[in-house]
């Protein structure tokens, strides 16, 4: 049994209406963010029933969400998150993204290490008190209370104990009646088993304090784990090739001390390598084994369908797999286009309809439009529409060669170049000729 979708009114993302009439004043119409949005429609509820049917199942603990960049996974599963607020979630993005165009190698224990960073800082560190990790300390009022009723614990027994002792010095000092010095006095085995309760009441509140201090560790030490350089040292061991093997019980104190049982994961394909697929279902075993009740912690791949080679080298890895059907493609693509391009010259329709075929992505689209509408407050030059859009989606589809214009270099310059200078004239002509 799937779980009842609550009928909620979340924000809709997508619209695939064919006419283009819109409303210019209207801004949520005008521009678009570039972020997954929350969908709550009838596209959206067979990806939510599956959903819910994977996590009613407790043997269901790595679920793969897969399609090409741009189908819509990362707003399917914010979106079923959203509606199922009692699932709280870490996410981890881990997009490698290729800035300068040249096939780069990641290094393993970079990734490893942003991984822990973004799981192990979703929480305080009030929340995991005895993790080794130091982290920055919010010392406001009710970290200082907190101090100070531990301060408290180990200092008022101890000073207790010190009175009964020495009752003389105790009662000048504390300028305490004379009768109650000789009570204490008289009654020595009453003493004595106060002063024996005291003791051990303040040996055990230091032996806390000094626990969460990790005084006590006599296993694996971490001595520094520099998180912004990525450097680990280690003592009385030498520092092992995963960095997630070295911090692995942090990970499982994590989701025993911290109400997080699901993990989302975007982007790991961007990396190039499935090896960290390995250690994360690896991780995700062990902390579901050390898990004391029988709610599971669960990781979620947002990933594209052609991560692993073999379809049962895929399914033997994931436990579910969902698949997500692109919201746009080239069928497609045009009638979106022309619903959120404001006012288009019909007599120019042609050009929206070619330029609709090179689009593959919804962020793609979605980042020409806003361009091209906030262009269009910018140059006051309405009869050149078509001109404009035109600049504006080359410049999305070949930035790198629309950039070096200013520099009077690329093809579109030598283009603009020759038709100003006639010489594309020219050499039309010739051919006629």
């Amino acid at each position: 049994m799937t779980k009842k979708i609550p009928n909620t009114d979340l924000l809709k993302v997508f619209n695939t209406n064919d006419d283009a009439g819109r409303d210019e004043s209207s801004s949520t119409l005008k521009y678009d963010s570039l972020t997954s949005k929350l969908k709550n429609d009838k596209s959206t509820i067979p990806y939510f029933e599956a959903l819910d049917f994977a996590f009613s199942q407790d043997d269901v603990k790595n679920i793969a969400v897969t399609g090409p960049y741009g189908s819509g996974k990362s707003t399917v599963i914010e979106s079923f998150l959203s509606l199922h607020k009692k699932i709280l979630s870490v996410n981890v993005s881990l997009a490698g993204f290729n800035i300068a165009g040249i096939e780069e190698k990641h290094d393993p224990r970079e990734v490893e290490l942003s991984i822990l960073q973004q799981i192990l800082y979703k929480v305080d560190r009030d929340t995991v008190p005895d993790s080794r990790i130091d982290r920055i300390q919010d010392r406001n009022d009710k970290h200082v209370l907190k101090l100070f009723i531990s301060l408290a614990k180990i200092s008022i027994p101890i000073l207790v104990l010190v009175a009964l002792i020495f009752t003389d010095a105790s009662g000048q000092f504390l300028f305490l009646p004379v009768s109650l010095e000789d009570s204490l006095k008289e009654h020595f085995i009453l003493r004595a088993i106060a002063i024996g309760m005291l003791f051990l009441m303040a040996l055990y509140y230091l032996t806390q304090s000094a626990s969460r201090a990790g005084f006590f560790d006599k296993k694996l030490k971490l001595s520094k784990i520099a998180f912004l350089s990525g450097d680990t040292e280690v003592q009385e061991q030498e520092s092992p090739s995963s960095l997630l093997n070295t911090c692995l019980d942090e990970i499982v104190y994590f989701f025993s001390r911290s109400k997080y049982r699901t993990v989302v994961f975007e982007d790991l394909d961007r990396l190039g390598t499935s090896d960290i697929f390995v250690k994360l279902r690896e991780i995700n075993k062990i902390v579901n084994n050390n898990r004391k009740n029988n709610e599971p912690v669960r990781f979620i791949y947002a990933v594209k369908d052609d991560i692993f080679l073999g379809a049962d080298v895929r399914t033997k890895f994931f436990d579910f797999i969902v698949p997500i059907v692109p919201i746009m493609d080239s069928r497609n693509a045009y009638s979106i286009l022309k619903s959120k391009i404001l006012q288009f010259p019909e007599e120019h329709i042609q050009c929206l309809r070619g330029a609709s075929q090179y689009i593959i992505d919804m962020r793609s689209l979605q980042n020409i439009t806003n361009e091209y509408n906030l262009f269009m407050d910018i140059v006051d030059n309405q009869s050149s529409k078509p001109k404009l859009f035109a600049l504006i989606f080359y410049k999305n589809l070949f930035a790198l060669d629309y950039n070096l214009v200013d520099k009077k270099l690329g093809i579109l310059y030598s283009y603009m170049r020759d038709f100003r200078t006639k010489k594309l004239h020219v050499g039309h002509f010739s051919n006629l000729d």
